[in-house]
């Protein structure tokens, strides 16, 4: 096991990389749904409902898989290294080895999957949050 082979700090490999894309992820889906949909109704595009909340929803899951995409791929190579037999310092020193050698671009290798693989769960969530929402008598979000 890791633990076994590397010691047991190796099991906490990549998490400040960890903690970063879910911060990133996080803030990318509540920013965009919010940005989003404050956007398209203050323009009339579109009125309060699943097709806006859907909408809003993939907005916020375009900008979380812009955010997150970076640290995803900075933690998938820092904590795949060892098998590789490549070391990294730290998730900072294997970050700059990234774009030292392949360029800033690799940071979102990964992108469509990340997004395929989060727009329909977000999508979902928007729609099923507002409709919770309105059942317990509670104003759409960013009403």
């Amino acid at each position: 096991s890791c633990a076994r082979n590397e010691g047991p700090a190796a099991l906490l490999r990549g998490a400040d990389a960890l903690v970063l894309r879910g911060s990133l992820l996080s803030m990318g889906h509540l920013a965009g749904y919010d940005g989003a949909k404050t956007w398209a109704k203050r323009r009339g595009v579109l009125s309060e409902g699943p097709v806006l909340h859907a909408s809003a929803s993939l907005a916020g899951a375009l900008l979380a898989a812009t955010l997150a995409s970076p640290g995803d791929r900075v933690m998938t190579e820092y904590q795949t290294a060892a098998d590789r037999r490549v070391s990294y310092r730290s998730a900072v020193h294997c970050a700059r080895a990234l774009a030292q050698t392949e360029g800033a671009l690799a940071f979102w290798r990964g992108w469509w999957p990340l997004f395929l693989r989060i727009g329909p769960t977000f999508a979902g969530f928007g729609v099923g949050y507002e409709a919770l929402r309105a059942l317990a008598g509670l104003d759409a979000f960013g009403s």
